[in-house]
C-alpha cells in the first residue's frame, strides 16, 4: 500500500480491528475526527462492531459501545439531535445517537425492506426511510415523527420546529410539517440561463444544488448555487464547473465548508472556486486537505485553494496493503481523515483492517486537534509504534456509496 506522497510510511500508531472500507468507493469519510478522539467502528470476537472513540495521540479506545447489525451503511457522523452534539452511525438494523462520552442517547429502527432509498445522516440528525411516500426525523422530544414526501421528492434536511425539508430535480423545495400532506412547493431562484436545480448537499445552514445549461453548449458545464436554509434564499452562485472528468458528483467536507466538483475546489461559505493542478483527481475532500490521485496513480494532497502540500514520494507501507483486495505495494490509499499534520488511513498488516495514523515527512508529532495545518512543522516525528500482531479477520464490512452528513445526494 503506497503512503500518500509528503507522509511516512511508517506509522505513529495503529488501532484496533476496523470494519473494513472499499478505498476505491470511499466517497465519505469511514471515521469522524472531533478535537483528541477519532470516532470508528471497530470490530470484535467474531465479526460484532462497536462504535468506539479513539485517542487521536495513542489509537487506544478512549471508550467501545455494541451496535447492532452485520454492517455499517453510513457514518460515524458528528451531528446534533434535538439540538445536543452527537455521534451517530446507520447499521442495516437501526440509526444510534451516543453522546461525545459514550452515553446512548437514542436508537431508532430501520425498515429492511421494501425501501431504495438509503438512512440520511444530516447536521441536524437523521433521516429515516420508512415508506416510498414517508420519512422519519428526531423531533424536538427525541422520538420520531412522521414527514409525508412529496411526488418526486427527495429529503435533504432536518430544519427547525421538526420541519422536513425536501426537494426534486427541478428547482422545488417543499417544507413539510404534516406526517400525511407535503405541501406546496417553492420554486427556487434558478440562474439566469440555467436550469435543473438538483440538490447535491447540504450544510447546517446551506442547500447547495447543481444546475445545467438551458442550451447545452458546453458538455459537462454546471454551476452550483447556494440556498439560504432560513428562508430559501439565494446566497451565493459559482462560475461554471467543467465536470466532463469528474471522477464523482461533489464530494464535500466534514463540515461543510469544502466541496470538490471535477478539477474545482468550492468554498462552500461564499462560492468562490480555485483549481486543482493538472492530472489530479480528488478522492475525498477534508476540511483542509484535499485527497487525491495524480496521473501516477499516487496518492497526493493538496490544500483548500488547490495548491499541491507534501513533497517527494517517501516509498511505501510495505507491511500494509489495501483493504479493498489489492494487495500490491504500490497502490495507492485514500486516507480516511486528518489529526493535525497526521493522515488517518485503513490499511491491514496481518489480514486484520485497523487504522494508522502516518506522520507527514516534515511534522513532530501527531496533534490532538482535527485541524490539519498546509505548513507542516519542521521537528523529527517520534518513535514510532511497534508493528501490529496477527489477529483474524473482521467479518463485518463497510458497505460503499454512503451518504454523509453533508451530503443529500447526488453520490
Amino acid at each position: 500500500m503506497a503512503a500518500p506522497v509528503g507522509w511516512s510510511p511508517q506509522a505513529f500508531w495503529s488501532s484496533a480491528a476496523v470494519a473494513a472500507v472499499d478505498a476505491t468507493q470511499q466517497t465519505a469519510s469511514p471515521v469522524a475526527v472531533n478535537g483528541s478522539s477519532i470516532y470508528a467502528v471497530t470490530t470484535h470476537g467474531s465479526g460484532e462492531m462497536a462504535l468506539s472513540a479513539l485517542s487521536a495521540r495513542t489509537g487506544a479506545p478512549v471508550w467501545s459501545k455494541d451496535l447492532a447489525g452485520s454492517s455499517i451503511t453510513t457514518g460515524p457522523t458528528l451531528g446534533r439531535v434535538a439540538g445536543v452534539p452527537v455521534v451517530m452511525v446507520a447499521t442495516d438494523t437501526e440509526v444510534s445517537a451516543w453522546s461525545m462520552t459514550g452515553q446512548r442517547l437514542g436508537e431508532w429502527p430501520v425498515p429492511t425492506a421494501g425501501i431504495d432509498t438509503a438512512v440520511v445522516l444530516t447536521p441536524a440528525g437523521p433521516i429515516i426511510p420508512r415508506s416510498q411516500t414517508t420519512v422519519s426525523i428526531v423531533g424536538l422530544g427525541g422520538k420520531l415523527v412522521t414527514r409525508a414526501l412529496p411526488p418526486g421528492g427527495r429529503a435533504v434536511a432536518i430544519l427547525p420546529k421538526d420541519t422536513l425539508l425536501a426537494t426534486d430535480s427541478g428547482g422545488h423545495a417543499w417544507k413539510v410539517s404534516s406526517p400525511t400532506v407535503a405541501g406546496n412547493p417553492t420554486a427556487l431562484s434558478a440562474p439566469k440561463g440555467w436550469t435543473g436545480g438538483t440538490t447535491v448537499a447540504v450544510t447546517d445552514t446551506t442547500l447547495v444544488q447543481q444546475w445545467t445549461p438551458a442550451k447545452a453548449t458546453t458538455t459537462g458545464a454546471v454551476l452550483l448555487r447556494a440556498t439560504a436554509l432560513d428562508g430559501l434564499r439565494a446566497r451565493w452562485t459559482t462560475g461554471s464547473i467543467n465536470t466532463q472528468n469528474a471522477a464523482s458528483p461533489l464530494l464535500v467536507s466534514p463540515s461543510g465548508t469544502l466541496g470538490v466538483l471535477g478539477s474545482s475546489v468550492v468554498d462552500l461559505r461564499t462560492g468562490g472556486l480555485h483549481q486543482l493542478p493538472a492530472g489530479w483527481t480528488a478522492r475525498q475532500a477534508g476540511d483542509q486537505v484535499i485527497w487525491c490521485t495524480n496521473a501516477d496513480q499516487q496518492t497526493v494532497a493538496a490544500s483548500v485553494t488547490g495548491t499541491p502540500l507534501g513533497g517527494a514520494s517517501t516509498g511505501t507501507t510495505s507491511t500494509l496493503n489495501n483493504t479493498n483486495g489489492a494487495t500490491g505495494a504500490s497502490d495507492p490509499v485514500i486516507p480516511a481523515g486528518t489529526v493535525g499534520t497526521s493522515a488517518l488511513v485503513i490499511g491491514s498488516a496481518d489480514d486484520t483492517a485497523r487504522l494508522y495514523l502516518l506522520p507527514s515527512t516534515a511534522a513532530s508529532t501527531p496533534s490532538a486537534t482535527s485541524t490539519p495545518s498546509s505548513v507542516p512543522a519542521t521537528t523529527a516525528p517520534p518513535t514510532p509504534a511497534k508493528k501490529p500482531s496477527p489477529t483474524s479477520k473482521p467479518k463485518a464490512t463497510k458497505k460503499p456509496a454512503a451518504k454523509g452528513s453533508s451530503s443529500a445526494g447526488g453520490k
